[in-house]
Formats: C-alpha cells, structure tokens, sequence
C-alpha cells in the first residue's frame, strides 16, 4: 500500500501478508478503511481493516462466496457494500454489513452478467453499480436505490476490453455533483477516455425505463 499526503506518495508498504491475484477495493466506514481482495491462491474474497493505516486486522474471507475478478466496495445507507463477480459463473453478486464484521449474503443480481470486476459509487441517494459486458465490451450500469437493483441499461456508444472505474465528484467550475466513468477503449490496450455529467436527467429516464424490468 501506498498513501499520499496532498504532496508525494509514500513508498510502498506490504499490508499484513495478504496475497492477491487482482486488484483490491477500498472504502471508509464506521472511521477505518476496508479492504477487500482476491485470494492469490484461491477465489476467495478477503477483507482487512485498519484505523491507523498502519495495523491492520486479520483478513477473515466473506462467507460461502468466491470471485474471480476484483471485488468493489462501498458505503451506502450506513452499511458497508461488497459487490463481486462470480466464481464459476458470471453473474454478480452483493453483500451487505452493518460493521464491517458479520455478513449478509451473498444474494444474486437478477440478469445483470459480467466479464470482469465491477465499480461502485453513490450518487443522488442511489448506489451505482458500472460493468462491462459478459459477451460482449459494452458499459452496463443499474442503481440500487435501498430496496432493488434497476435492470441493466447500456451506456450508449461506450464500450471497454476491461473493468471500468466510477466515481463522484464536482468540477471546480461546477454547480453540483457528477458521475464519472473513465475506462480503457475497445481492443486497444492504449485507449482510454472518460464520460462525465452533470445532469442526472439522462440517468433518471433510462432508470424509469430499467424499472420494468426484472430485477434482484
């Protein structure tokens, strides 16, 4: 691990003696930071905290649940959110935590499918979960909105050969807050490029449209 301070990184630092064959997620909850991870020798999904960000905990794996790509972490609604891809499937899945100890889960997004690990962000009262496609390098989203997962909706003429990334923020000449997406371009290894935007008008009627549609 490695932390910045406003002016230059910190030299890299082993956390505990954990192992991983992807790349982990991290989150503030309840005043520490989680981390969770892949397993380096198994599916496993891991998870470690610290107050200090010097110590940290023993990194006990979420229950009865493996992935194969990169877990995603956030806080919504005063629990802490992992979500994961499958292990032998493709399909996603969620888990939920009050204090970052006992788990519930994991329960099944219903028809929501990905080829690698997912992003998360909240925005306007909703948790947002972005993933590339199953068969195929489109950008999927759905929202969680406390209660079910909206249906996957396309991100029109974006597409991704891997995971993307997600993330709120204001621009500094900005009046409120936008979603970003900055992900790697389709089939080259060089090309990336981001989305932002500041109107969640566009989001709003593709998730009224996403509404009818089966979900978890």
């Amino acid at each position: 691990m490695t932390s910045f301070d406003g002016t230059r990184w910190s030299p890299d630092a082993q956390v505990h003696d954990a192992g991983s064959s992807a790349g982990p997620a991290l989150a503030v909850f309840n005043g520490k930071l989680f981390m969770a991870f892949k397993g380096n020798q198994d599916a496993s999904v891991w998870l470690t905290s610290t107050a200090d960000g010097s110590t940290w905990t023993g990194h006990p794996p979420l229950p009865a649940h493996g992935t194969s790509a990169s877990p995603a972490l956030a806080v919504y609604n005063n629990k802490l959110y992992c979500v994961t891809r499958g292990n032998t499937d493709a399909s996603l899945y969620w888990h939920t935590s009050t204090n970052g100890t006992t788990w519930n889960g994991p329960s099944k997004f219903a028809g929501h499918r990905s080829r690698e690990g997912v992003s998360l962000a909240v925005f306007q009262n909703k948790l947002y979960c972005l993933h590339r496609g199953h068969l195929d390098q489109d950008l999927w989203w759905t929202a969680f909105d406390g209660t079910r997962w909206s249906g996957d909706v396309p991100l029109p003429a974006h597409r991704s050969a891997g995971g993307p990334g997600l993330i709120v923020y204001r621009d500094k000449d900005g009046t409120r807050n936008q979603l970003m997406v900055v992900h790697r371009g389709a089939g080259e290894r060089s090309a990336a490029f981001d989305i932002n935007t500041d109107d969640a008008d566009e989001l709003q009627a593709a998730e009224a449209q996403a509404a009818e549609e089966p979900a978890a």
